[in-house]
């Protein structure tokens, strides 16, 4: 079994009031679970001393470690430290190290160091301090009795890694967990509740397995998590769920969807081209996104205007008065035009009214036309959608996802 009594505090008004994403949760929980350790309590909190000493202190009472992130910046509201110092009974004391990281960044950059950044330079006795590789603010370890305190920074770029280069090896090799979880994840477009569907006749599941749902922008996540002392159960269950969801699951581990997608288009020689309206660009976006999409994606036109689909793409003046710009004939136009524009082996058009304005008693929001292009044929789809503007534009990328992965799947590889 993993570690368990591993506590994460996050410092921050942004963070509490929702004006930032906590991501270093994910983060941080993510990798915990990875070598082993388990996060059992998670805690957000104001600036204020008071709350952040609080906090500490109660996780002091129930948790082996606790790892804070945030309010280790040098503004007024930055009180991490001075709260940690003050629940472990310690004073803030200067340190040489710390100052010195301060000043060897601005130097690099050629910039004075403002005053401010020496408050950076304070950590409280008979603290070591966890070197930032990436930013100003160093972070701190600390025990207590039995307890370890660490504190990161907020910045998630700066905390990740720190977790990466320190905690982790440092947690492992202090408290060597003996068993490390089995994790295998099912990646899909098909909503949550679906694939909830689809698999519930598999519950009640062995006690030795564990499965999750989690959503990122186009796509969702089955993951599955096992102990490693009974393999055998988790092996079964993770077949189990690859027979019932099929060719819904696009991608698995570490692979996303749009980057299994370019996969398959290098193996074949496919290229691509997209044609946005309602989507501006975000598709384009998530691929491009990818590693090697160089070698597939060749052009994206974001048609957003009547005259950019007309002056671009050849869609007439007669169509939009027919037909109208959210329709199934300007959709193929779109993707017919995009592919012979740019000379590549599939075209994609999306028109469609993404709301909250826009839409009409015959073509509601959330109402979208895609159509994909190939020298073969060009198919269409006329989807409903619903949800806010971005969940509308998500979902109809998720959709031409899963659509374009069947379309290069019917392809033949070119003979060598």
């Amino acid at each position: 079994m993993s570690m368990k009594l591993v506590e994460l505090i996050s410092v921050g008004n942004e963070v509490l009031d929702g004006r930032v994403i906590n991501t270093n949760h994910h983060s941080i929980s993510e990798q915990l679970q990875q070598h082993g350790f388990e996060l059992t309590y998670t805690v957000t909190c104001d600036d204020t001393h008071h709350s952040i000493i609080t906090s500490i202190q109660i996780a002091l009472q129930r948790s082996r470690v606790c790892i804070i992130t945030g309010g280790l910046g040098p503004t007024n509201d930055d009180n991490t430290l001075q709260a940690l110092a003050d629940a472990t009974g310690v004073s803030l004391v200067h340190s040489d190290e710390r100052f010195q990281h301060i000043q060897s960044i601005y130097e690099r950059k050629k910039k004075p160091m403002p005053k401010s950044n020496k408050k950076q330079a304070l950590i409280p006795e008979n603290a070591q301090s966890i070197t930032n590789p990436v930013g100003t603010a160093m972070g701190v370890l600390i025990t207590k009795n039995d307890a370890v305190i660490i504190c990161l920074p907020g910045v998630p770029k700066e905390c990740s890694a720190m977790m990466k280069e320190f905690v982790i090896p440092y947690l492992v090799q202090t408290f060597n967990p003996q068993e490390k979880p089995i994790v295998r994840t099912f990646k899909s477009i098909l909503p949550e509740s679906k694939l909830a569907d689809i698999l519930a006749p598999l519950f009640p599941i062995p006690k030795s397995c564990q499965i999750a749902y989690q959503t990122f922008l186009t796509e969702n996540h089955i993951r599955v998590t096992g102990d490693s002392k009974y393999s055998e159960e988790f092996q079964q269950l993770c077949t189990q769920i690859s027979e019932r969801c099929g060719h819904s699951i696009l991608a698995e581990g570490k692979d996303t969807i749009s980057g299994t997608l370019i996969k398959k288009c290098v193996d074949k020689s496919v290229t691509l081209s997209l044609a946005e309206s309602c989507t501006g660009g975000l598709l384009s976006s998530v691929i491009t996104a990818e590693s090697g999409a160089s070698q597939i994606f060749k052009e994206s036109i974001v048609c957003y205007s009547n005259s950019s689909k007309m002056n671009r793409l050849n869609v007439s003046q007669a169509m939009l008065d027919t037909h109208g710009a959210v329709s199934e004939p300007v959709a193929k136009q779109l993707a017919e035009s995009i592919r012979e524009q740019s000379k590549t082996s599939i075209g994609v058009g999306i028109t469609g009214v993404a709301g909250p304005n826009g839409g009409t008693k015959d073509k509601p929001v959330g109402t979208v036309f895609v159509a994909i292009a190939t020298a073969e044929n060009t198919a269409s789809y006329e989807l409903h959608l619903s949800g806010d503007r971005q969940s509308i534009q998500i979902r109809t990328c998720g959709t031409i996802l899963t659509e374009l992965h069947q379309v290069v799947d019917k392809i033949k590889p070119l003979k060598s």
